[in-house]
């Protein structure tokens, strides 16, 4: 086995392969990111822009059209638009990795690096877009933070995004707490009297360990949203449209990898990259839900 001192060992297609793993962790690690309005921008860009239209009406401001009569002017109805930027700044995180492990693994933990820092910056992604989470409109906060998630928390936070005009698709993001476990979603699905109970969505808890949608709401669970200690958590139900985030890709990657060999201290650190910003888009596009987790 070659050992990270060797050049022939950093030349030999390792650092492709631990990009190529970074790269898989970094898309499995980023779950919200997924779900909001994502730009990409050539690398050089420091800010990412949006126009967005009519916020917080998503329609004219002045009402229904009007009839119309010879001779009248029609009256005109307010058009309005704003435009959002978002900062965009480098972000990394590294590792070493000693010759000794090499040396006394059994197999070369190098690869297995790219899949970690991928997976710790796609993390870092959504966990600064959850934190925009509890910026959105305070008066379309459901749940109550010493209270158990419920169905009713989901059907309120369908009917703020309603009311609001928030565009399509629509998505539900969840401390895994707030699906399962004694205060979670599938606690509710069988106890809820309101309707009757839910045997299909509770059988489909009991078969998959988890709820894929509640009245058209897609369900999604994430380990990186704000939580308040250790008691409540901070869910969301947004549009798509609600939050924009930008990324700056290296040669087509989201994230990349660069190397240090270190001779003289027998080893090699692995640095993750990855340039991106997040904004909020509209302030009533999207449903906090603050409910108890323990």
């Amino acid at each position: 086995m070659s050992v990270a001192g060797d050049t022939a060992y950093l030349a030999s297609g390792l650092v492709e392969r631990i990009e190529a793993n970074a790269i898989l962790g970094f898309t499995d690690g980023m779950i919200i990111g997924n779900l909001v309005d994502i730009k990409r921008y050539p690398m050089g860009a420091d800010t990412a822009s949006w126009q967005v239209y009519n916020r917080g009406t998503h329609k004219l401001t002045s009402g229904d059209p009007g009839a119309v009569t010879d001779g009248t002017a029609i009256s005109l109805s307010e058009f309005g638009s704003e435009k959002k930027t978002a900062t965009l700044a480098p972000y990394g995180i590294a590792t070493p990795v000693y010759m000794d492990a090499i040396k006394s693994s059994v197999e070369d933990p190098s690869p297995k690096v790219g899949q970690f820092l991928g997976n710790a910056m796609g993390s870092y992604v959504d966990k600064t877009v959850a934190a925009l989470f509890d910026d959105f409109n305070s008066g379309n906060d459901v749940g109550t933070s010493s209270v158990g998630i419920t169905v009713d928390d989901l059907f309120s936070a369908i009917t703020n995004l309603e009311n609001n005009y928030a565009p399509y698709p629509w998505r539900c993001v969840l401390d895994p707490r707030q699906v399962t476990g004694a205060y979670g979603l599938s606690n509710d699905l069988v106890t809820s009297t309101q309707f009757g109970g839910t045997p299909d969505l509770a059988d489909d808890m009991l078969k998959n360990g988890y709820i894929q949608s509640i009245a058209g709401l897609p369900i999604f669970k994430s380990r990186e949203l704000y939580t308040h200690g250790t008691t409540s958590g901070w869910g969301c139900a947004f549009s798509q449209q609600a939050i924009g985030l930008a990324i700056v890709p290296d040669a087509g990657r989201d994230i990349w990898i660069d190397f240090d060999k270190r001779a003289l201290y027998q080893k090699v650190d692995y640095t993750a990259n990855a340039f991106f910003g997040v904004i909020e888009l509209d302030d009533y596009w999207g449903s906090g839900i603050n409910t108890k987790l323990a």
